[in-house]
C-alpha cells in the first residue's frame, strides 16, 4: 500500500492511495514514510492533509508557484510540506473519512463507466465524443442529441467497412432511455454530493488541526 502524488498539479495537490501493484511514469512520485517516524502516522491521515485546500495554499505561497497551466511540485518541496503529528485517534477519524471518500470516488467511476459501456454496446459505437464520455454532465435532451450524432458518425464508418447501419433513436426509443439515463445520473449525482461533503469535512478537520481562525479559513477558501 503506497501513497502516490502527481508532479503536475491541478488546482490542488493530488495524492492518492493505491493498494495494487502498478508501473508508474515520471509524472508520478511514490511517497514513503521514513522508518523512524512510521509509527507516528496513519497513511490515510497523510492523504487527508496532502489533498486539503490548506496544504495546496501553503505549497503555492511558500514556493511562489502560481503557474496556472502546469504548476509542479518537486521532491524537495514535497519533503518540506508540514505534516502535523497528532494523536492516532484523530488520525483514525481522518482515515475513516478518506476511506469513505475513496470508496465513493470508486463507486461514481463505476456508474460512469457502466452506463457508458451500455450505450456504446447498444449502438455498436466505434468512437465516442468527449461529451458522451462525460454523459453525466449533460441533460437528457443534449445526451440524446449527442447519442444520435454519434450513431450517424459511426454509421459512416460502418458503411466503409461494409457493415449494416445502426438506426438512430425514434421518439419511442428516447422515451425508453429517459428513465435509464435519469436513474444513472441521479446515482452519479448522489455519489458526487457525498464526495463533495466528505471533502468539505476533511478540509474543516485540517483547518482545526492546524489552528486556523475564521479569517484565515476565508483566505484559504477564496485563494
Amino acid at each position: 500500500m503506497k501513497n502516490y502524488f502527481r508532479e503536475i498539479l491541478g488546482k490542488t495537490l493530488v495524492s492518492t492511495l493505491i493498494r495494487e501493484q502498478f508501473i508508474i511514469d515520471r509524472s508520478l512520485y511514490i511517497a514513503r514514510i521514513d522508518d523512524d517516524t512510521q509509527s507516528n502516522f496513519i497513511i490515510e491521515y497523510i492523504i487527508s492533509i496532502l489533498n486539503s485546500k490548506l496544504m495546496s495554499f501553503y505549497f503555492r505561497y511558500s514556493n511562489n508557484e502560481f503557474d496556472t497551466l502546469f504548476p509542479k511540485i518537486r521532491v524537495a518541496e514535497f519533503k518540506k510540506l508540514p505534516i502535523k503529528i497528532v494523536e492516532l485517534d484523530l488520525q483514525q477519524l481522518a482515515k475513516t473519512k478518506v476511506d469513505d471518500l475513496l470508496l465513493a470516488k470508486s463507486d461514481v467511476i463505476i456508474v460512469f463507466e457502466k452506463f457508458k459501456r451500455y450505450f456504446v454496446k447498444s449502438f455498436s459505437l466505434f468512437k465516442v465524443s468527449r461529451k458522451l464520455q462525460n454523459w453525466h454532465e449533460l441533460g437528457f435532451g443534449e445526451f440524446i442529441k449527442e447519442l444520435n450524432r454519434a450513431v450517424k458518425s459511426n454509421n459512416k464508418l460502418r458503411v466503409k467497412e461494409g457493415l449494416e447501419e445502426v438506426p438512430t433513436l425514434t421518439k419511442k426509443d428516447e422515451f425508453e432511455w429517459l428513465d435509464l439515463f435519469e436513474d444513472n445520473k441521479e446515482k452519479a449525482q448522489d455519489l458526487q454530493n457525498q464526495i463533495n461533503q466528505t471533502d468539505k469535512e476533511i478540509n474543516a478537520m485540517v483547518y482545526e488541526l492546524y489552528g486556523l481562525n475564521e479569517d484565515e479559513i476565508t483566505i484559504v477558501e477564496n485563494s
